[in-house]
């Protein structure tokens, strides 16, 4: 398996594969474009024999899938004055899973995110309706978390944005696991 870094000329492919396996929506093309043309969307991607395998994306600042006023409140309050960056997408094509691609792609943004000088990460990590978390582990690895709560239905309004769940379609019933992982201990 081949990492490198995510780049603009990956654009197109990503777009296709978060669409796919992730939140399928315009918000989501419009936040991935917008912060790659200001320079703010970072990442890796795992490559094998020239076929994309997995995803590790970061964007500059708190994010979420779509607007949540009172749980930024929450994050600004953990991360206090540290800036922060949210993990906006990891995402192993399913061909690939298994294979220790989401660990090798999180071990490679955690050297970029110290190399940067980030201390702080957020993740928005999906819990789905029969309780499974599977991003959470790699997550775990990357540092200790300093902050985080569970909430359930938290996709419940992404068809409000014009988002739609992989999984359950436009009436969403996954969870999320929200943190904040410091990456420098």
């Amino acid at each position: 398996m081949e990492y490198r870094d995510f780049t603009e000329a990956d654009t197109e492919c990503y777009i296709r594969d978060y669409n796919r396996y992730l939140n399928e929506g315009v918000l989501t093309e419009d936040k991935v474009r917008k912060a790659l043309a200001k320079g703010d969307y970072f990442g890796s991607i795992a490559v094998e024999n020239g076929k994309i395998a997995g995803y590790f994306t970061f964007i500059d600042g708190i994010v979420f899938t779509y607007p949540h006023k009172v749980l930024l409140e929450k994050v600004r309050n953990a991360a206090g004055s540290r800036h922060i960056n949210t993990a906006d997408s990891l995402l192993v094509i399913p061909e690939f899973r298994g294979r220790g691609v989401a660990t090798g792609l999180a071990d490679r943004n955690k050297k970029i995110l110290k190399k940067r000088g980030q201390e702080l990460f957020l993740t928005e990590i999906w819990i789905y309706p029969d309780g499974r978390c599977p991003a959470k582990g790699v997550y775990d690895g990357m540092g200790r978390v300093v902050w985080s709560e569970t909430i359930p239905l938290f996709y419940s309004e992404a068809q409000k944005y014009g988002i739609s769940c992989p999984l359950c379609g436009k009436t969403c019933r996954c969870g999320a696991y929200i943190q904040v992982i410091d990456v420098k201990e």
